[in-house]
């Protein structure tokens, strides 16, 4: 054998290994700041499908596009018929708050400020630009997913008002704004 030459083959196994087991290190906290951030934008967008939350990280969507993406129809159904019920600005706080969005954040600050004064209709115009072309980077399954989660909290602030009697507890003017929102997704 030549001399050293056993030295130099531990050293190139030990490089080589160490840097095996970096990548692997490296591929392990990937993997798990994947899941974290998917397990993020589950809680804050009411999306349960992993496919569509894989979708939304590949396409480098961070919480607080999901939260505006969120919280956009839920002001729309809230506002259809010119004013806000106090359960129906409940409803749209609890879902905030279930997204993640608490008293004292930016978001919770203009969410306030949306809950107060109608936005103007460049956010509606902004939400479905952002909604269409997000729609045209996911599947059909993915797409519904989405358009179920979304619409899917945005009823539940139309509900929120009630009705009479416990009738027609959703108004013509959110029945439209339900459909105009659910047509934004293709």
């Amino acid at each position: 054998m030549l001399p050293g030459f056993d030295e130099r083959r531990k050293a190139l196994e030990n490089a080589f290994f160490s840097d095996q087991e970096q990548k692997l290190l490296d591929e392990l906290r990937a993997e798990n700041s994947r899941r974290e951030t998917r397990e993020l934008l589950r809680e804050r967008s009411g999306v349960d499908d992993d496919a569509v939350l894989d979708k939304l990280i590949e396409l480098s969507i961070d919480t607080e596009s999901v939260v505006a993406m969120s919280l956009v129809p839920l002001i729309r159904v809230a506002w259809a018929d010119g004013s806000i019920h106090d359960k129906e600005r409940n409803a749209v706080l609890e879902s905030a708050a279930a997204g993640g969005v608490s008293k004292g954040t930016p978001a919770y600050a203009l969410l306030d400020g949306w809950l107060t004064q109608k936005p103007d209709e460049a956010l509606t115009d902004a939400w479905q630009g952002y909604i269409g072309g997000l729609c045209e980077a996911l599947d059909d399954a993915q797409r519904t997913a989405l358009r179920d989660a979304v619409v899917s909290r945005a009823r539940a602030v139309a509900e929120a008002a009630g009705g009479f009697l416990g009738l027609k507890s959703i108004s013509a003017a959110e029945e439209a704004q339900l459909a105009e929102i659910e047509k934004a997704f293709g």
